[in-house]
């Protein structure tokens, strides 16, 4: 039998914790048993695994005219400040680390504009992948070797 928690907690951050510790890790049935499941950024199983993110973050706001690149600035600050990798590209910027230290840093850029604006709008585009690194410049690179290969 499913059983699911529902979390109860003062912020959404310790609901959100407490919901994702309350998910069972083992769901029996149907010929198979699944017990592997993604807690609070960290992979569950027999066996710790970190996990490498690729983060692919954009935002900026909503309520300051056309030109935004200064309130952008202010995010980039925070990710240059970080110590994560990271890549900026014309429509967002690229972010590479482990899933707490990537999402602290996202957390961290969302605040800091909504210091400036009522709205924000943000996506985040996520690649996550047990125990590899380096992926911010080597998938690039493997497709750079089919086109010149």
């Amino acid at each position: 039998m499913l059983r699911w928690g529902i979390g109860i907690g003062p912020s959404g951050e310790e609901k959100l914790a407490h919901r994702l510790r309350s998910v069972p890790t083992r769901l029996e049935g149907h010929g198979y048993v699944w017990d592997t499941w993604f807690r609070m950024g960290q992979r569950q199983s027999n066996k710790e695994r970190t996990m490498s993110v690729l983060a692919e973050l954009s935002l900026f706001p909503m309520d300051k005219g056309e030109s935004v690149g200064r309130y952008v600035a202010a995010a980039l600050e925070i990710i240059r400040s970080s110590g994560v990798p990271y890549e900026l590209h014309p429509m967002g910027t690229c972010l590479e680390g482990e899933w707490d230290e990537v999402m602290a840093v996202v957390k961290a850029c969302h605040d800091r504009l909504r210091q400036d604006s009522d709205r924000v709008y943000m996506t985040v585009k996520i690649d996550s992948r047990a125990g590899d690194s380096g992926r911010l410049r080597r998938k690039v690179e493997t497709v750079r070797s089919y086109l010149t290969g």
